[in-house]
């Protein structure tokens, strides 16, 4: 996920235009519902841009699993092995560096929910625990419990097995931590009875962070000397991330085929259609957070499908603007995840068709 420090000035700026304060005892901002950017979706222009925007996540959802299948994924197990590992393990340090220090902590010290991610759909905590399940999926081999194979789980189950478990309390613990926040997180900030829930998560992630940073990257170095860790980065390549990226352009697809058919209907089920179509396709994204190397990272495909935060003044101009929806050009700002998540949902709930 690309942060961008000068979009979250844009948001923090715009905040008056739709925020309110609550009067509610946390003090949390929460949105204003209106006929026009609020709850109802009530014109074309809209409907053209969420086709628009579902059609280039689509794309780059293919272009980024068909990157990795049909090119990168033999320059890939073709590195060497202080390469190959190096990218497994650093990116799992990553995810959970992310998660922890800045997903979670970060708006939690600053109490600012501009800065809490996917809170229009209040999907905040299934990304969290999504990205937690990517780096135990990049540890344990395979894209579910069905598909384990070789992994640097077996690796230690074998070699460390104190460590092992050790590596395997903890990421439980994280996403235990995690769902033990409550619903949703962007109303959580400011409540005194989540504090330690948060800190708790927090700490957790921490800890994921420091055992793969610390302990796992010492012995892997080590161990790479004498041991042969191909048959490792071939289950990670071929039955972690391809079918996770596969995983993601089927979806993808399905929401722009939902959009489409919405876009004919005007119908509220098409609509919720999409809504879900967004949350299958997002799992898979949230799920793959733990590889953003090779295309995601050399064909800009992170920042393309998931810059955050959202630029929401630059969005309404688009969506109040006068030129056709077909002649604007798509940046990474005025695309990709979450500008679908604006289009489709307000306050944790689809947005409700009024044509």
């Amino acid at each position: 996920m690309k942060i961008t420090k000068l979009l979250i000035a844009l948001s923090i700026a715009s905040v008056i235009a739709f925020t309110s304060c609550s009067n509610d005892d946390d003090d949390t901002i929460k949105p204003k519902v209106d006929t026009e950017n609020g709850l109802f979706m009530s014109n074309d222009r809209e409907v053209d841009y969420l086709v628009k925007v579902a059609a280039k996540l689509s794309a780059d959802a293919t272009k980024l699993h068909d990157s990795w299948a049909n090119d990168y994924v033999t320059k890939f197990t073709n590195l060497d092995k202080a390469s190959s590992t190096d990218f497994l393990i650093d990116g799992i340090v990553g995810i959970a560096t992310e998660v922890g220090t800045e997903k979670i902590a970060g708006p939690f010290k600053s109490k600012n929910v501009l800065e809490v991610e996917s809170w229009y759909s209040w999907n905040s905590l299934t990304d969290f625990k999504n990205n937690m399940r990517s780096l135990e999926n990049s540890y344990k081999g395979g894209y579910d419990t069905d598909t384990r194979g070789a992994s640097l789980a077996s690796y230690f189950e074998k070699n460390n097995a104190d460590l092992n478990n050790k590596i395997t309390k903890a990421i439980d613990d994280a996403i235990v931590a995690i769902d033990a926040i409550p619903e949703p997180f962007r109303n959580q900030l400011n409540k005194s009875e989540s504090k330690s829930k948060i800190e708790e998560a927090i700490l957790k992630c921490g800890r994921v962070e420091s055992l793969f940073a610390g302990e796992v990257k010492t012995i892997v170095v080590n161990a790479r000397k004498d041991y042969d860790f191909t048959e490792i980065i071939k289950v990670y390549a071929n039955q972690t991330i391809i079918p996770t990226y596969k995983d993601m352009k089927t979806n993808a697809l399905k929401m722009y085929n939902a959009a489409k058919k919405f876009k004919a209907t005007k119908k509220q089920a098409d609509l919720n259609e999409v809504c879900e179509a967004w949350k299958k396709t997002r799992i898979a994204w949230e799920s793959s957070e733990a590889f953003l190397f090779g295309p995601a990272d050399s064909e800009n495909l992170d920042p393309a499908l998931d810059s955050w935060p959202l630029d929401k003044t630059q969005l309404d101009g688009i969506l109040k603007g006068k030129d056709s929806i077909d002649k604007i050009q798509l940046t990474d700002v005025t695309s990709g995840f979450h500008t679908l998540e604006y289009l489709l949902f307000r306050a944790g709930s689809n947005r409700t068709t009024k044509f």
